[in-house]
């Protein structure tokens, strides 16, 4: 019996904490965040700027939906009398507008708490999906599974009603789909990234993971994303109309600017560091490019080397958030599969039991600090710890793969 209540009290402590953190996310946000009508200046949430565009697709003016003044004037509605002194841009596509539309016919207070609910949901189903998908340590499992809550970038997409849970439900899915040889179908989810269009970076990786492992998943997966994709941007241009091919690329490179609410400071990649060097936003972007490139070379050639899947797979959310053109804290919640892999690596290659946890916490330090940090304005450093510990963990697993400790 004894031995029955020690094997369940890791669970016993899940379901503790899972409560604990749920009532600090309660109380620390429903004054501050849980009504846009009442927004803090200092404090804005995007989930204004979701409820913008879909105001504005749902009013029919959804060719005028990339007018910056537009947003402006309906923001202004929304949080009147409040001066919020700028506007929160909608930058996705129109197709991604309409899935907030359910809100408006909600009290903003409901529509708060039914999005945090959503987005509540679809990390535990993450989770799930993780462990169906990956040989986890059972330790590892519900450590991670008890501070998940805890980490900033989540909190931040809730907070802020953003999609990136959405986003990181999808790479899961979509991977677990890989591991089962269904291809075609993992591909045709992956194209649902275009929902918020920076993460379709992730679909490069993925692809170079899995030809690394089976040369011929690339066919299907190839197939299977550019039938999506097709179909989704298809979708949007009836919505917008042709224009949109040209209207939205400009409207992205113009709403990377403080006007729009994006300080490029703020962002958790090489864009923030370029920023610290010029202004001119063709050499910014060139500038950020090229860093991205190189530093997404220096992986793949440790790629080649590596025996150690997960890693691999640890590594398609790192790049493809870390190495992309707007990266937001928010966007770092798809690192959640990263915690769990990375740990789970640095667990299993520990003979004694108290040196693989101490690792898992090391690893929760990195990623929670380094993304903590951000509300410090300290996007920079915490981008680079994190470039650098990924690259170091991967080099470790080709260079010395059995060691133990």
């Amino acid at each position: 019996m004894m031995s029955k209540k020690l094997t369940d009290l890791p669970k016993y402590l899940v379901y503790s904490y899972f409560f604990i953190s749920l009532f600090i996310l309660f109380v620390g946000t429903i004054d501050a965040f849980s009504d846009y009508r009442e927004t803090d200046p200092d404090r804005l949430t995007d989930f204004i700027a979701f409820i913008v565009g879909a105001s504005i697709v749902r009013d029919g003016k959804v060719s005028n939906l990339y007018s910056r003044d537009l947003q402006v004037k309906y923001q202004d509605s929304f949080t009147a009398p409040e001066n919020l002194g700028g506007s929160l841009s909608f930058r996705a596509l129109p197709l991604t507008a309409y899935l907030y539309i359910p809100f408006l016919y909600l009290d903003p207070i409901d529509a708060f708490y039914v999005q945090m609910w959503i987005n509540m949901a679809l990390l535990f189903l993450s989770v799930w999906v993780i462990k169906k998908t990956f040989q986890l340590n059972s330790e590892v499992f519900w450590l991670y599974t008890s501070t998940v809550l805890a980490f900033i970038p989540f909190r931040t997409a809730v907070l802020g009603g953003q999609v990136s849970v959405l986003m990181l439900f999808i790479l899961c899915v979509s991977i677990y789909l890989t591991k089962r040889s269904k291809y075609f179908l993992a591909g045709a989810l992956m194209g649902l990234l275009f929902l918020k269009i920076n993460l379709v970076a992730l679909v490069p990786f993925l692809f170079i993971v899995e030809y690394l492992q089976n040369k011929k998943s690339l066919k299907g997966l190839a197939l299977g994303f550019l039938l999506s994709s097709f179909v989704i941007i298809g979708i949007n241009v009836l919505i917008y109309g042709p224009s949109l091919l040209t209207v939205y690329p400009r409207f992205l490179l113009r709403s990377e600017a403080l006007d729009y609410g994006t300080l490029l400071i703020r962002n958790s990649n090489p864009v923030a560091v370029v920023s610290l060097l010029t202004h001119n936003k063709l050499i910014l972007f060139c500038g950020a490019a090229f860093m991205s490139m190189f530093i997404a070379f220096l992986f793949l050639l440790l790629f080649r080397k590596t025996k150690n899947s997960d890693l691999l797979y640890a590594c398609i959310p790192a790049l493809g958030v870390l190495l992309n053109f707007h990266t937001m804290t928010t966007d770092i919640t798809l690192l959640i599969l990263s915690l769990y892999l990375i740990g789970n690596y640095y667990f299993t290659r520990s003979k004694k039991l108290l040196i693989g946890l101490l690792k898992c916490f090391g690893v929760i330090a990195v990623l929670f600090i380094s993304t903590w940090i951000g509300i410090y304005d300290l996007q920079i450093v915490g981008w680079v710890a994190m470039i650098l510990f990924f690259y170091f963990t991967l080099r470790s697993s080709v260079s010395s793969a059995k060691k133990t400790v």
